[in-house]
């Protein structure tokens, strides 16, 4: 009947989106576990104390989630380490940011730096590259 025909449409459609956003959060899942790898990999050891300010994750991409908020666990997860503290924001920067203006932004957060430091911990800036999607470690003078 018409009516079986309709409903099979309907739930066919819905089955179709469901896959879709299924195939997002799969995604976004693999490039969660690729930049903690890659943060991993660009810092290996991290001393007891230490701050990792990382800049420019992804919040959302295509309406679902990557770090609303959690990246702060995850490493201290990845480091076994739960006096790991971590600052983040979310994609702020697009690709051609100027090294000066990157480093004038961290500087506001330098007083974190110095406690970590202080607390026997080391400071460590952290870049998410949306185009490359890399993690890549800076240095700022001061920082």
């Amino acid at each position: 009947s018409l009516k079986t025909v309709f409903l099979f449409g309907v739930a066919l459609l819905f089955l179709m989106s469901s896959v879709q956003k299924v195939h997002r959060w799969v995604e976004n899942g693999n490039l969660v576990q690729s930049i903690l790898h890659q943060t991993k990999d660009t810092l290996p050891i991290l001393k007891p104390n230490s701050l990792v300010f990382f800049l420019n994750l992804p919040d959302l991409i295509n309406m679902t989630h990557v770090f609303r908020n959690g990246i702060e666990q995850a490493l201290r997860n990845e480091y076994h380490d739960l006096s790991l503290n971590v600052i983040y924001n979310s994609m702020i920067f697009d690709g051609n940011i100027s090294k000066d203006k990157f480093c004038e932004y961290t500087l506001k957060y330098k007083n974190l730096a110095d406690i970590a430091r202080a607390n026997g911990g080391e400071a460590y800036i952290l870049y998410f590259e949306p185009i490359t999607q890399k993690v890549n470690l800076y240095k700022c003078q001061g920082f």
